[in-house]
């Protein structure tokens, strides 16, 4: 069975080669490694050609011109071989064994994406930040129901490869993966949500700088919006799904609004239940008492008012 790992390459020397000695520790003959250089200017593409000319699973391509982190990934996507496709960020890297749990995880022919857990490293600081699950297979609506949208990450998943056909990243976005990873996983026949392997997320000077920006957190909000409208027309999606995805779009409405973005929210009248939920902190009880109003309005105010720590 085929894999083919896809790494889009730019302004990265400096961790390339942490990533590529781990994943060439990890494959074996029948995994293809893309590395599409964006452009780089810093050395990044040469680091490249040097993988590919000495190790023939290494493969390389380069865009003439810096087209963004999606046109790099939609072209990887292009050239892919694989059953199999995994993504791979050029700064991060695969925890040992990773390969080979997922290897294994997928042979079950009903599954069509794996999900597998997210680390932080931040220096010499590691922490665990994400584990979807412990072997259970679910649907796309148990998915949205467990609130993993918050998690749509490209780069911990593996996925079938029929899952990307007609299938693209949207180029000239920032969080481009909350625009993209849901429909994908929506195609998918079973999600495998495990414990097992570990993606390496590595945070350093640069890697946040778009987060807390006017486009970056718009964006955003624009692709949280585009998935409750999305989910608002399944005939499966009851009131308590449609509104915790409400409340998530209403948490990055408070931040873009920090940031000097648009009002986008559009009005929507919750169940009172939420409210009353045990187990909630004062500030999400009292978001969900705001809620109840149906205006959208008192966005503003929390932005202005409140810390950006309490969104």
């Amino acid at each position: 069975m085929k894999w083919s790992i896809i790494i889009p390459v730019y302004q990265a020397k400096a961790y390339l080669g942490t990533c590529l000695e781990c994943i060439g520790r990890q494959i074996d003959e029948q995994t293809e490694v893309w590395l599409v250089d964006d452009a780089s200017t810093d050395g990044s593409g040469q680091i490249c050609e040097m993988w590919s000319r000495s190790d023939e699973r290494f493969k390389c391509v380069h865009h003439p011109q810096n087209r963004g982190l999606s046109a790099a990934r939609n072209t990887g996507l292009e050239h892919a071989g694989g059953q199999w496709i995994l993504f791979v960020d050029a700064d991060d890297w695969l925890a040992p064994g990773t390969l080979a749990a997922l290897r294994q995880l997928s042979q079950d022919d009903g599954v069509d994406v794996v999900e597998f857990p997210v680390h932080l490293e931040h220096g010499s600081k590691r922490a665990r930040w994400y584990v979807p699950g412990h072997g259970e297979r679910v649907g796309f609506r148990e998915w949205i129901s467990a609130g993993a949208y918050r998690y749509s990450y490209a780069w911990n998943k593996m996925y079938r490869y029929g899952l990307w056909a007609s299938v693209r990243f949207e180029e000239g976005r920032l969080f481009e993966d909350m625009f993209t990873i849901p429909y994908v996983l929506e195609r998918a026949r079973g999600i495998l949500r495990t414990d097992s392997g570990g993606y390496y997320y590595c945070s350093h000077q640069g890697s946040l700088s778009n987060t807390l920006s006017r486009k970056g957190t718009t964006d955003l909000l624009e692709a949280t919006l585009k998935l409750y409208e999305h989910i608002r027309c399944q005939q499966w999606a009851d009131d308590e799904i449609l509104d915790e995805l409400y409340m998530e779009a209403c948490n990055r409405q408070i931040v873009c609004l920090k940031m000097g973005g648009p009002m986008l929210l559009p009005r929507r009248q919750i169940t009172a239940s939420h409210v009353w939920r045990r187990g909630q902190s004062a500030v999400r009880r009292l978001k969900w008492l705001l809620m109840q109003t149906g205006k959208p309005q008192w966005c503003r105010w929390w932005a202005r008012y409140m810390p950006l720590s309490s969104h």
